[in-house]
């Protein structure tokens, strides 16, 4: 429903019962305004709603992109750092360490990968 033509429809009938002295219709009139205005109100505060919900969504999924970028990065820097231990070392100790830093990379990878595909199921917004 148009409640924008709703409203000018039952501000003309106000006058006009107005302007005929029709007292008795006046205040059913004004009721039926004040429900239109209602409904004004709440298609713009939806709207609002609607609007600053995407907004911080869309917020949301680039400070988390930002986070997914640091942490390729650091996640590089500690393969660069395993590599040079499994150089640095030529013995078992060399290799332990190297794979010890391999599972906890791995393990710290799937943990925030899970994080993440979470969140972004959780910014999946659908609006009506």
């Amino acid at each position: 429903m148009d409640w924008g033509s709703e409203l000018a429809h039952i501000n003309h009938k106000i006058a006009k019962a107005i302007d005929e002295g029709k007292e008795d219709v006046l205040d059913s009139l004004n009721d039926m305004k004040k429900g239109v205005e209602r409904q004004l109100q709440l298609g713009q505060l939806s709207r609002e709603l609607a609007h600053d919900t995407q907004d911080y969504v869309e917020d949301a999924k680039r400070s988390l992109q930002n986070k997914q970028h640091r942490f390729e990065d650091l996640d590089h820097r500690a393969s660069d750092i395993q590599a040079q231990l499994s150089k640095s070392f030529e013995s078992h100790a060399g290799s332990i360490a190297s794979q010890e830093l391999a599972n906890t990379r791995l393990k710290i990878y799937r943990d925030l990968q899970d994080d993440y595909e979470e969140i972004i199921k959780s910014c999946q917004v659908h609006f009506f």
